[in-house]
C-alpha cells in the first residue's frame, strides 16, 4: 500500500511539473511589458514583478525582476542537505561564486521549511531560468538581490523566443538579529514566457532612406523643369525647340530609370514609389510639333485685285493689240505672284477671308473677259 502511495505521489508530481504555465507577449523595441507573479497568495508585498524590453539595436532582451522583499535565485539545481546546515544556508558551500554580502548569516525560516513537498535531504533549489533560441549574458549571483536583471542576446535574428522562469525564493531581514536574513518562501514557478519579436522593418535603413530621398527629389526638380521649359500643353512651333525636347527626355529617362524592388521599410518604400510615379511621368510627357501657320498678307491680295481690275478696264478700251497683249501678261503675272505668296497660309480672320475673296473675284473677272482660262 505504501508503494502505491509513493508511486501515487512521485505521478502526481510529475503531472505538476508538465502542467506548466505559458504566457504570451509581444515585444517591440524600447517598450516594457510586465507580468506579476504570485509567490504568497495571502501578501501582495510577496509578489515579484516581471518586465522584458527588447533592444533592437543591440539585438538582445533584458528581463528585470523585482519585489519588496530580497530574491533569491540558483544557477544550478542545488541539493538542500548541500547547503543547509541546521537550518543555516551557506552560499559558500555551492558549486559557484554568489556574493553573500560582509557579515551576514542566512537561514532558512519555518514557514518555509513547512512549505516543502518533499523530504529535506531531497529538496532541490532549482535552477531559476531556463531559455530557447537566446543565449544568456553574464550575471552576478547575489544571496540578497534587490533586483535581478538578466540581459539574452537573440539568436540568428529569431522571431519567436522563449524563457522559463522555475524557481524563486523570498528572503527578509530578521528583526531579531540585525546581520541576518531569512528564506522565508519559495515557489516552483514553473512558467514560460512565448515572446514574439515585432522589429522595426525600418531599423538600419537610414542610409536607404537617405538614398531613396535623394532620387525622389531629383526626379521631381527635373520633372518640374522638364514641364516648365517646354509647357504643360506639350506643343511647340520651332523645331530646334521640339528636338531638344527629344533629347531632353532621353537623357531623363536613361538617367531615371524605374526602380524595382521589395522594401521592407514603409517609409523607403513610399519615397521610391514616389520616384517611379515621376518615371511614369516623365515617359508619358509628350510635346508635339506643330509647324507655324502664316496667316495671309490681305493688304498684298487687295492691291493685287485692284491692279487686275485697273488692267482688265484698260484692256476692254485699247485698240493696240501689243498693249493688250502687255496687259493681259501683266494679269497672269500678278495671279501667279499673289498664289505664290499665299501658299502654305491660312485665312485666320476676317480682314484675311475677304481679301482673298476679292482677289478671287478679280481673277474670275480678268479671265471671263479677256476668255483666258
Amino acid at each position: 500500500m505504501k508503494r502505491i502511495i509513493a508511486i501515487l505521489s512521485v505521478l502526481s508530481l510529475s503531472l505538476m511539473l508538465l502542467a506548466q504555465e505559458s504566457r504570451t507577449f509581444i515585444l517591440k523595441d524600447g517598450i516594457e511589458q510586465k507580468d506579476e507573479l504570485i509567490i504568497y497568495k495571502d501578501s501582495k508585498e510577496s509578489n515579484v514583478t516581471v518586465s522584458f524590453v527588447y533592444d533592437e539595436s543591440n539585438e538582445k532582451i533584458i528581463m528585470k525582476l523585482t519585489s519588496f522583499k530580497k530574491i533569491l535565485h540558483f544557477r544550478e539545481n542545488i541539493l538542500y542537505k548541500q547547503v543547509v546546515t541546521n537550518r543555516c544556508f551557506h552560499p559558500e558551500k555551492l558549486n559557484y561564486f554568489m556574493d553573500e554580502g560582509e557579515g551576514y548569516k542566512f537561514r532558512v525560516a519555518r514557514s518555509f521549511r513547512k512549505s516543502m513537498n518533499v523530504k529535506k535531504k531531497n529538496y532541490l533549489f532549482r535552477n531559476w531560468i531556463k531559455c530557447e533560441g537566446l543565449q544568456t549574458l553574464r550575471h552576478d549571483y547575489v544571496v540578497m538581490s534587490d533586483s535581478i536583471v538578466q540581459e539574452f542576446n537573440v539568436l540568428n535574428q529569431r522571431q519567436n523566443v522563449k524563457i522559463s522562469l522555475q524557481s524563486l525564493y523570498l528572503m527578509e531581514k530578521n528583526q531579531r538579529h540585525k546581520m541576518r536574513y531569512d528564506i522565508v518562501a519559495g515557489r516552483d514557478i514553473n512558467i514560460t514566457y512565448n515572446i514574439s519579436i515585432v522589429r522595426n522593418p525600418c531599423f538600419g535603413e537610414s542610409g536607404d532612406t537617405i538614398l531613396a530621398c535623394k532620387f525622389a527629389d531629383g526626379i521631381r526638380k527635373s520633372y518640374s523643369m522638364l514641364v516648365e521649359k517646354f509647357g504643360r500643353t506639350g506643343k511647340t512651333s520651332s523645331e530646334s525647340t521640339f528636338d531638344t525636347y527629344l533629347q531632353m527626355k532621353k537623357m531623363l529617362l536613361n538617367q531615371y530609370e524605374f526602380h524595382f524592388g521589395d522594401e521592407k521599410c514603409s517609409d523607403v518604400k513610399r519615397l521610391w514609389t514616389v520616384y517611379n510615379s515621376y518615371v511614369d511621368s516623365i515617359a508619358s510627357y509628350n510635346v508635339v510639333y506643330v509647324p507655324m501657320v502664316q496667316g495671309i498678307d490681305a493688304k498684298m491680295l487687295t492691291e493685287k485685285a485692284y491692279q487686275i481690275d485697273a488692267a482688265v478696264s484698260r484692256w476692254l478700251v485699247s485698240e493696240d493689240v501689243i498693249e493688250k497683249r502687255d496687259l493681259k501678261h501683266f494679269c497672269e503675272e500678278s495671279i501667279k505672284s499673289a498664289y505664290t505668296a499665299i501658299q502654305g497660309c491660312v485665312a485666320q480672320d476676317d480682314e484675311q477671308k475677304k481679301a482673298l475673296e476679292f482677289f478671287k473675284k478679280a481673277e474670275e473677272y480678268f479671265r471671263k473677259t479677256t476668255g483666258r482660262k
